[in-house]
């Protein structure tokens, strides 16, 4: 799912001639980079050549970096800095207001996993 995002994604810039932003597309690129090396890494760990710690602090980065990513793309379309982007105002504020509750979860629960294992 997430290639065929990225493929239309790039059509569409290509198609629109959409001027891109350097420091949001270095964000998005390690992004896609860390999703599409997720399996390859979670492999490496099931064949026993990286370590389960290693693998597991890889994937919370991953998750953490994902979510913030998120969240940096609907929140510039909210404060009406992208014009151009597609959708309403009112998408924008829920996905918004989504991206943040789920991100908020999973800074809770791991704050709350943390205090456990304390």
């Amino acid at each position: 799912m997430h290639g065929i995002h990225l493929v239309e994604l790039l059509l569409f810039v290509s198609l629109s001639g959409t001027r891109l932003i350097p420091i949001r597309v270095a964000g998005g690129f390690l992004a896609y980079a860390y999703i599409f090396s997720m399996p390859f890494l979670q492999s490496l760990r099931e064949k026993g050549k990286l370590e389960t710690k290693t693998f597991s602090t890889l994937e919370v980065v991953f998750v953490y970096y994902v979510w913030l990513i998120f969240f940096l793309t609907y929140l510039p379309r909210v404060q009406g800095k992208l014009p151009l982007a597609g959708g309403t105002f009112g998408e924008h504020v829920a996905l918004l207001g989504w991206t943040s509750t789920m991100l908020g979860m999973k800074l809770a629960g791991l704050i709350q996993f943390k205090s456990k294992k304390s």
